[in-house]
């Protein structure tokens, strides 16, 4: 029996459909993944998961088979299986959302394909540990300190100075990201960062506070190859704006020439 290329889609999410209909326009044999559930929270609005534990409905959407575990070990058991049973081949794994960002490396690595190395697994979406790998690489930076309670807060501000940016560990955008004008200020948003789940579902360990930087805000896309290559894909310059309560809120986007 033919061996069919297949793709591992962890965490279908928002713009699912434009990666399925990718996927499937190349070839590829679709499976769907539920890693995480986010327990009804505010992410469940953009995600297909009611539709795809609908044997019909799967089908329907186009995905073949659908693998609902937590632990990688669990899914790439259950990926192997799919193998023997569908006669499939897992050619890449792909994840939709911020929290599966570790799973896929996981998974890819246990099935033999491509991934980022396993020892930076956490520096991908956890921001302390973004900044210390940027540390290592002497690339200049924000100074910041991790907290988890209101002494250490306090310390910090003392130590980093006002204004001070407070941080959720790992979430998206400006999501839980405040502007503190204050000491007070820092300690009630750090208590309130620490004290409720991210959009994720996520119950934060620390709270992360970081040295105010002046000036306007880029971000820069990259792809690596894996063989030491690296290409800017786009840059993008953001306008924001800052509250009193120290929320940032985002006005408009643009895109730069990344030459």
């Amino acid at each position: 029996m033919e061996v069919r290329p297949a793709i591992l889609y962890i965490g279908p999410s928002v713009s699912w459909k434009g990666f399925l209909h990718a996927i499937r326009s190349e070839g590829f044999v679709a499976v769907a993944c539920i890693a995480e559930d986010y327990h009804g929270g505010p992410m469940n609005a953009f995600l297909p998961f009611a539709d795809l534990r609908k044997p019909d409905k799967l089908k329907e959407l186009g995905f073949e088979a659908l693998i609902e575990h937590r632990e990688p070990y669990r899914i790439l058991e259950q990926a192997r299986t799919l193998e023997s049973s569908l006669s499939i081949r897992f050619e890449g794994v792909l994840r939709a959302n911020e929290a599966d960002t570790a799973v896929i490396d996981f998974v890819a690595a246990g099935l033999g394909l491509p991934h980022n190395p396993l020892s930076t697994v956490l520096a991908r979406r956890d921001k302390a540990a973004m900044k210390e790998a940027v540390s290592e690489a002497n690339i200049r930076h924000a100074s910041f300190v991790r907290a988890v309670n209101r002494e250490q807060v306090a310390d910090a501000v003392q130590r980093v100075g006002l204004p001070i940016v407070v941080k959720t560990p790992s979430c998206a955008s400006s999501s839980d990201v405040f502007v503190c004008n204050s000491s007070d200020m820092a300690m009630q948003r750090a208590e309130m960062i620490l004290t409720k789940a991210s959009p994720w579902g996520e119950q934060p360990s620390y709270v992360l506070l970081e040295e105010y930087l002046e000036g306007p805000e880029y971000a820069v896309n990259t792809f690596a190859d894996g063989r030491g290559r690296s290409v800017v894909t786009d840059v993008w310059a953001y306008e924001r704006r800052e509250t009193q309560e120290g929320n940032v809120l985002y006005s408009s986007v643009r895109s730069m020439d990344p030459v």
